[in-house]
């Protein structure tokens, strides 16, 4: 149990909801395992059929931050309800891999590395050329308004 009172070199974190006491080091290492990473890719579908530009090696990093922000901000949403685990730890796999799924890099996918610049683009956006950080994620947030909203179930089940 973490105390604030603890005489230790140990420090104690909250991560995903746990208490974790760990040297630096360990932390570290615990939250670098459970986080979503989304890299540069290469060789994927080209961004448009007039460029042939299929990396992003170079020019994407803020848009796979981005994304890697946002993919774990759904993990973490959803696996987590008051800091109380409510999946099993058997489901958070298949959870992160569920997530995983919006993020491919194909063009139908929700928040693809496609969508993304396809919305940045409208924006004057350079393909293959650096963008700031506030930039994807405004294209995020412009993907977002575009879904249909779903109302939340009010129905009280005892």
């Amino acid at each position: 149990m973490c105390s604030l009172l603890s005489s230790t070199s140990v420090n104690c974190y909250i991560i995903f909801g746990e208490q974790i006491t760990a040297k630096k080091k360990d932390l570290i290492d615990n939250v670098i395992r459970k986080l979503i990473w989304i890299t540069y890719r290469k060789k994927f579908e080209s961004l448009l059929p007039e460029l042939e530009i299929t990396t992003d090696k170079g020019w994407g990093c803020s848009i796979r931050s981005s994304q890697m922000l946002i993919a774990n901000i759904f993990l973490n949403i959803h696996l987590h309800n008051d800091g109380k685990r409510i999946i099993k730890e058997i489901n958070i796999q298949s959870y992160r891999l569920k997530v995983l799924e919006n993020f491919y890099d194909k063009p139908e996918c929700l928040l693809s590395f496609h969508r993304i610049v396809q919305i940045m683009n409208q924006s004057k956006f350079c393909i293959g050329q650096y963008s700031s950080f506030i930039s994807p994620l405004l294209a995020i947030k412009t993907i977002k308004s575009q879904l249909p909203i779903s109302k939340p179930n009010t129905t009280h089940n005892p």
